[in-house]
């Protein structure tokens, strides 16, 4: 009896020491996004269908991967029944009513889920690979809950992206039905840019303080009667050219402007000019994407590079070797445009986070990562000693 009592005794220990080591860790919506609070106790929750949680395992970049990973879960779940539900609403009675809020947050917030969970699943397959006892330090029982996870969230993030392309073109579809506000412009605004949305059903994103802009742009504007009135009209499909992007801009006087003023007798004439400033922006999230493209692929051709030189030459020997025709030997190159307009052609023989070592017929050269606009790669043809012909 005692033996037994012993036995339930550590066994009832064994389990509450597990599950001490691996605690879960469950949410609530307003962990999730700060504006998804008032959406708890809605239909909109995603946690009354499916509360989510992940185990806690003490490793910081498997523990953050999961925290990442179910929360942006959590998020695309809510956005993709938003969209249902204000598709519902539509068909009932032609407003989106309750839901108005919560569609401008899907909107919004889908382009950016799908560009984040692109990432978390290509980081998914790399930890996946480290989850072995020998790497985690872990026990064979947490070892393979941490593997189970993973894989779990990597299978989750899979179906979701094969879904969310579909929510985001008819989130598009409804946005003109949801928001039917007609733009208006005031010619007679001296301090305000006429901004409407050059682009059809769809509105014109305005970037945070954070982003990360770029491709800075200027245009003079005219005005008449010491500002009062805008007499030349700019051409907003070349300002925001990009439905997709997000843009900040200003408008400003600058010395230019106040050059112009005193030529043209301003306090004559009443002409007077402004410069309106456009930025291009990209939120951190999808310049940290784009960042991890551009190393991903730089990283593929080294490897693809050193698998050709490791490839060992084939020759035969003897007087039965047979005679083949002659082959074309091509060389995979990479062609690198700069934003001056100047291509390069050669092997990339190794990166760092600010520049990239180009290998040309010409030399070794360090090229600045701000300096390049794009990268391609094609196949050239070379002779026996890899010379282009």
């Amino acid at each position: 009896m005692i033996r037994m009592i012993t036995l339930v005794f550590g066994f009832a220990l064994g389990v509450l020491i597990c599950s001490c080591a691996t605690p879960k860790r469950s949410y609530q919506l307003k962990d999730v996004h700060s504006d998804l609070t008032r959406y708890e106790a809605s239909s909109l929750n995603p946690l009354q269908i499916s509360p989510y949680s992940h185990s806690v395992f003490g490793l910081p970049e498997f523990d953050q991967y999961l925290e990442e990973t179910y929360r942006t879960i959590i998020q695309v779940r809510f956005a993709e029944t938003t969209v249902l539900k204000t598709e519902e609403q539509l068909s009932k009675d032609g407003t989106a009513g309750e839901f108005t809020d919560a569609f401008a947050f899907a909107y919004r917030e889908l382009p950016l889920l799908k560009i984040q969970m692109d990432r978390l699943h290509f980081r998914g397959l790399e930890l996946l690979t480290q989850t072995n006892p020998e790497i985690t330090g872990q026990s064979e029982e947490n070892s393979a809950l941490l593997k189970n996870e993973i894989t779990f969230s990597l299978e989750e993030i899979q179906f979701l992206r094969i879904k969310i392309k579909k929510f985001i073109d008819t989130s598009k579809q409804l946005y003109a039905k949801v928001f039917t506000e007609t733009p208006t412009s005031n010619r007679l605004s001296a301090t305000k840019l006429p901004i409407h949305n050059p682009h059809k059903n769809t509105p014109l994103f305005l970037s945070n303080a954070d982003d990360r802009c770029y491709a800075t742009r200027e245009y003079r504007q005219w005005f008449a009667f010491w500002g009062m009135v805008r007499i030349s009209s700019l051409s907003l499909d070349e300002m925001f050219p990009d439905p997709n992007q997000s843009y900040r801009f200003e408008e400003k006087v600058t010395l230019l402007d106040g050059l112009s003023l005193a030529f043209l007798l301003s306090p004559i004439s009443t002409l007077t000019t402004k410069t309106i400033r456009v930025d291009a922006c990209d939120s951190p999230l999808i310049a940290e994407y784009k960042a991890t493209l551009a190393e991903r692929d730089l990283y593929k051709t080294l490897i693809a590079k050193q698998k050709e030189e490791e490839t060992p030459a084939v020759s035969d020997s003897g007087d039965n070797r047979e005679v083949e025709p002659k082959r074309t030997i091509l060389k995979r190159v990479a062609v690198v445009q700069l934003t001056s307009g100047i291509v390069l052609q050669g092997d990339i023989q190794g990166f760092t986070e600010e520049t990239v070592q180009l290998d040309s017929d010409s030399g070794s050269v360090n090229l600045q990562k701000s300096q390049i606009q794009r990268i391609r790669y094609t196949r050239i043809q070379v002779d026996a000693n890899g010379k282009p012909i």
